[in-house]
Order: structure tokens, then sequence, then C-alpha cells
């Protein structure tokens, strides 16, 4: 149930990411720039899951060995 709610989760993530990336001249002038195209919009996209992540003292993924530990970490 679990996956289910995270894949569902997921998929509206990203149906909302390419609706708002498809409209981007809906949004503000100062915003267009964060969704110039897709992958521009994804880069951003990381970078806003990985401060929120960080926020909330999350430990860095980035140059861990992720075989030898429980992921995702325990707080």
């Amino acid at each position: 149930m679990e996956m289910d709610a995270d894949f569902f989760a997921a998929d509206l993530m990203i149906t909302n990411f390419k609706r708002i990336v498809d409209n981007k001249h809906d949004l503000p002038d100062e915003a267009q720039y964060l969704f110039q195209d897709p992958r521009t919009a994804m880069f951003n996209l990381a970078v806003a899951i990985c401060i929120l992540a960080r926020l909330f003292e999350d430990e860095e993924i980035t140059g861990t060995d992720l075989a030898r530990r429980t992921h995702p970490p325990f707080r």
C-alpha cells in the first residue's frame, strides 16, 4: 500500500510538472526562467527537494556508499 501511495504521489508530481513546463507563460515573469525547458525545470525541482530534505536534517546521499547502509537513513 505504501509503494502504491508513493507511486501515485510521484505520478501526480510529474503530471503537474509537465503541465507547468507546457504552460510556463502562465507563471509570473520572475518565475518563468525556472521552467525554461524540462531539463532546467527538473534540475530546479531536484534542488528544491534536496533543500527541503536538508531542512528536516536528512543526510546527504552524494558521495555516500548506499550499498553499505540502510536507506533512507534513520534520524
